[in-house]
């Protein structure tokens, strides 16, 4: 985790800015280039993979602490949760891009590469990352999760916003967050499409 109060050079809180805003940016400027592959691709090929987490562990319920003034998601104390509440985030946004994208022929999901020794440690308190040195795997298999995303046969149209467990099977979203999936109508939140809305407007300028 980053030292309290770190900031993108745009005044982001650094997890949120670097793990939602970059990658839906990018998502965004590809997206015209995804469509045009759906025309001349396998049915099913062209994917979108977010990077999400173990979203049952120091998640706030729903997956976002939401600004319903601002509209937008807020920045709490504790840097766990507000890097969890990034990775709730990329669910939210494979989700969305699902909707958006998904009768055009392309497919989102979400993957949580499992726990693993990678430099995201390196601010750790000493014990902390000593102990998750000796429990977690090496990077290797994170990308083993993330290719199952990307290229399993058995990611399909059917489980379009799929979360993906490690090391590559389809996962059970948490409840909680399902809710955040739905609109009103639907008996849900509607906080994806808020923060999808949400990273939209923080973005625009930069397409």
């Amino acid at each position: 985790m980053p030292p309290e109060g770190s900031k993108t050079e745009h005044g982001h809180e650094l997890q949120m800015g670097t793990n939602c805003l970059g990658g839906y940016l990018l998502s965004r400027l590809l997206e015209e280039l995804l469509v045009r592959t759906t025309v001349v691709a396998d049915e099913g090929t062209v994917q979108v993979v977010w990077l999400a987490s173990t979203l049952q562990m120091r998640t706030p319920k729903g997956g976002l602490v939401w600004d319903e003034v601002k509209k937008e998601p807020k920045v709490v104390k504790d840097q766990m949760e507000n890097y969890m509440m990034s990775k709730a985030g990329n669910l939210l946004l494979a989700h969305e891009t699902s909707q958006r994208l998904g009768s055009q022929g392309i497919i989102s999901v979400a993957v949580n590469p499992g726990f693993l020794k990678t430099e995201l440690q390196r601010h750790m308190p000493g014990p902390v990352s000593f102990m998750m040195g000796l429990m977690f795997k090496a990077p290797k298999y994170g990308a083993y999760s993330e290719l199952f995303g990307l290229l399993s046969p058995d990611i399909t149209a059917d489980n379009n916003g799929a979360l993906i467990y490690p090391w590559g099977r389809i996962g059970c979203i948490p409840d909680d967050i399902k809710v955040s999936l739905k609109n009103g109508q639907e008996g849900g939140t509607g906080l994806s499409k808020a923060f999808a809305d949400w990273c939209e407007r923080e973005t625009r300028q930069y397409k």
